[in-house]
């Protein structure tokens, strides 16, 4: 190949794979380790914490956000967790989303809601 066959191919590939690049990140493939505190709720005792995080940004255009709720004891530790998606019309995750919130004595129940779904109910286990 000559000098100006692969300076041409180089300035259509190069381009081509940062536009691919631009467009999965714009989609969220590249920010999903990002994980943004949204919310957190404390049990009446205080010895339980139910964080409410987003993980990466919300898909572009219009589509799902993905999201956490994870509950700690007091010391930070994890005791139980779940990845889910919430369907707001693109937007980003808020305290909003968290409909209610109800202790039991070895559970919290979540009701998340969002304008694009119906309430969705999540049960988190924790011993004591």
């Amino acid at each position: 190949m000559n000098k100006k066959t692969i300076l041409l191919a180089t300035l259509i590939v190069v381009p081509l794979i940062v536009l691919a690049a631009v467009m999965l990140d714009w989609n969220g493939a590249f920010n999903k380790w990002k994980v943004s505190d949204v919310a957190s709720f404390d049990s009446p005792d205080g010895s339980f914490r139910l964080l409410y995080q987003q993980l990466g940004e919300a898909e572009f255009p219009f589509g799902k956000t993905e999201v956490r709720l994870t509950v700690t004891d007091r010391n930070g530790r994890k005791l139980d967790s779940i990845d889910t998606a919430i369907h707001d019309d693109g937007a980003m995750a808020n305290a909003g989303n968290v409909k209610s919130v109800i202790w039991g004595p070895d559970a919290v129940s979540v009701i998340l809601q969002a304008s694009e779904m119906p309430d969705m109910e999540i049960v988190l286990h924790f011993d004591k």
